[in-house]
């Protein structure tokens, strides 16, 4: 699960961070057409569990194409979701999350901006969407589109838990316990990677 990121990805984590307004405009085709060849590339998680993510995107000539896809309010105008299902295996949680932060690490890159929705979304309606396979399960969604100009400075809980400085290289670093499976990443002490690269 190679993607091709437009810009080194110690440029893209900084970047990323969790949107919950977006500004009402529909994804740019040029952009949904790398964005579907991204997901499409994200078959399987380094631990080689079975993953399957798709676009449910709105519709610049159809407004309700999004209708249904419940978020408990936490989302307002998306452009879309990424909607991931996973089939099971002993460590398929752990893939699923490998692969879906990839993929929006991944549009992160082409500057569309994105949340995790892991509990507060209706299963549901996008399990419906997904048209899960036998024993797939939808573990989490990610809303996707473009920020509301300035949202950062304005949102009042990213300030609160200081979700700013996330990949701020002062930040603690913990130790790793040996049953991780994981190890660091030799440029970036504060950066764990998990599975084998």
């Amino acid at each position: 699960m190679l993607l091709p990121f437009p810009y080194p990805i110690t440029e893209i984590i900084p970047r990323r961070f969790s949107c919950r307004v977006y500004q009402k405009i529909p994804l740019a085709p040029e952009e949904v057409s790398q964005l579907e060849a991204a997901l499409a590339a994200v078959h399987a998680g380094p631990l080689g569990s079975a993953l399957r993510f798709e676009l449910a995107l709105a519709l610049e000539h159809d407004p309700q194409a999004l209708h249904g896809l419940g978020t408990y309010g936490l989302i307002k105008d998306p452009a879309g979701f990424i909607i991931g299902a996973m089939g099971p295996g002993k460590n398929n949680l752990e893939d699923f999350g490998y692969g879906l932060e990839t993929i929006l690490l991944y549009a992160t890159g082409l500057g569309i901006d994105s949340c995790w929705l892991g509990g507060n979304f209706t299963k549901s309606s996008f399990s419906s969407r997904m048209r899960l396979g036998r024993g797939e399960t939808v573990p989490a969604v990610a809303s996707i589109g473009y920020a509301v100009d300035e949202i950062r400075a304005r949102d009042p809980l990213r300030q609160k838990v200081k979700s700013d400085t996330a990949g701020d290289p002062r930040r603690l670093v913990f130790p790793l316990l040996p049953s991780t499976h994981a190890r660091l990443w030799t440029g970036q002490p504060d950066v764990l990677v998990i599975g084998g690269l």
